[in-house]
């Protein structure tokens, strides 16, 4: 009972700034508020992508292993578009971070134990830093080098 005053002050207060602004300011914060709408739907559209279950057809697969503490993959590749097929064979959620040549790509959840997810990655040629960016595990030996070729 005490929260229906309160809701019907908040109500009172908002109808009166609403009053008090201009066009112009309803405009701005209508203009503000569907921005982020915009930016949340292309948040979660991109979450969908970047944390696939399949490699893409055109893409190159790459079986990477996370383990507790241990990253096994190649280290050498030619370039081309790559889907590394993340599998955590571990006891702890894991991720993958791929970082070089002005490219840096991680899954936006870490991969559950047993679980498998795809990063798909355009690499060029140079070196890439790999690791897994959760807690402290690269500092465990979840770290490793691939030199694209």
């Amino acid at each position: 009972m005490k929260t229906l005053p309160a809701l019907l002050i908040g109500v009172c207060v908002s109808v009166a700034v609403v009053r008090a602004q201009g066009p112009g300011e309803r405009i701005k914060d209508t203009a503000k508020a569907v921005g982020h709408g915009i930016k949340n739907t292309a948040k979660a559209t991109g979450d969908a992508i970047e944390d696939a279950l399949e490699p893409e057809p055109r893409a190159r697969r790459v079986e990477v292993t996370l383990s507790d503490y241990a990253i096994a993959m190649p280290t050498e590749l030619k370039p081309d578009y790559t889907a590394f097929v993340v599998h955590n064979g571990g006891k702890h959620a894991h991720n993958f971070e791929v970082q070089g040549n002005g490219s840096d790509k991680k899954f936006i959840k870490s991969v559950e134990p047993g679980k498998t997810k795809v990063l798909h990655v355009d690499l060029a040629r140079g070196t890439y830093d790999v690791w897994c960016p959760v807690d402290k595990h690269a500092d465990k030996g979840m770290r490793t080098t691939l030199k694209v070729r």
